[in-house]
């Protein structure tokens, strides 16, 4: 009797250990698959949780009512088993997961239209030109829709990495988004929306208030190609792209980025140094 109890303690503690073991195998993946792959990936991994933990509780009793000499290390044996089944059948259901979400994505993004794009240029409350703002209106092929964002790059390379791209500034929609059952603001099916979107090049920022804007200066890589951008460029087109769709295209107008750096300069704008992806190491005021 007293070998019995010694088995039966060892028993509970290791099944105990690794019960608990699957439980933050599970949360771990749960997070990172989540974070990095489709919303429904964690409801699986709690699938696969609840049937390795059923496993090994099956295996625990299972172990207990027969007398077998090793059976401590068959139970061993058979939860590190369950443990490597709980990860590997997680990440074999990721990829297929993910292989899904991708194409929905894509069937999504071509039956979403885009129309109406205009382009023209941004002014100051001065009246000098700062950047571009872009109209354009979308109609979406569900109602799952919560997120899109415009961007704009010269078509032309100018040398300078990030920092003549379009910085977004300020952003409208008409009409306003619909609150859905889960309290997150979506667009609704069919319905045609109206965007205006601003944009200031990287180069430029503005301040908190929105009141004054600030020249950030590319890093020392970019310090010669940009000292000529704005000192002598010629006018370019830029590409616009719209996330969550198909579409592509290019403004109507050409635009000087030097414009835009002159205008900043003219009214007064305060000299950063830049960081990053379009960064400042201290901030516009």
């Amino acid at each position: 009797m007293v070998g019995v109890g010694r088995w039966s303690r060892i028993e509970i503690v290791i099944s105990i250990s690794f019960a608990l073991i699957y439980v933050g195998l599970a949360f771990f993946i749960a997070i990172v698959g989540g974070v990095h792959g489709p919303q429904v990936f964690p409801y699986f991994v709690l699938g696969y949780l609840c049937a390795t933990e059923s496993a090994l509780a099956w295996l625990h009793f299972s172990l207990r009512r027969r007398a077998y000499k090793s059976k401590t290390l068959l139970l061993l044996a058979g939860a590190v088993a369950l443990a490597i089944s709980l990860v590997a059948g997680s990440f074999a259901t990721w990829r297929p997961l993910v292989n899904s979400e991708v194409a929905r994505m894509e069937r999504q993004a071509a039956a979403t239209r885009v129309f109406n794009v205009h382009d023209q240029t941004l002014l100051s409350e001065k009246g000098n030109p700062i950047g571009i703002r872009l109209r354009y209106s979308m109609r979406f092929p569900t109602s799952d829709y919560f997120w899109q964002s415009p961007r704009l790059a010269p078509q032309t390379d100018l040398a300078v990495g990030i920092w003549a791209d379009g910085r977004i500034s300020h952003q409208e929609v008409d009409p306003p988004m619909a609150l859905g059952n889960s309290g997150v603001q979506r667009y609704e099916k069919e319905k045609t929306y109206n965007f205006t979107a601003e944009f200031v090049p990287n180069f430029l920022i503005w301040n908190a208030e929105k009141t004054k804007l600030c020249i950030v200066n590319p890093p020392v890589e970019y310090k010669a190609n940009f000292e000529s951008l704005v000192a002598n460029s010629s006018g370019v087109r830029y590409k616009i792209d719209i996330s969550g769709t198909t579409y592509e295209g290019s403004t109507e107008k050409i635009y000087e980025p030097r414009s835009f750096y002159e205008s900043a300069k003219k009214e007064g704008a305060a000299q950063l140094e830049g960081q990053g992806f379009g960064g400042s190491t201290t901030p516009c005021k």
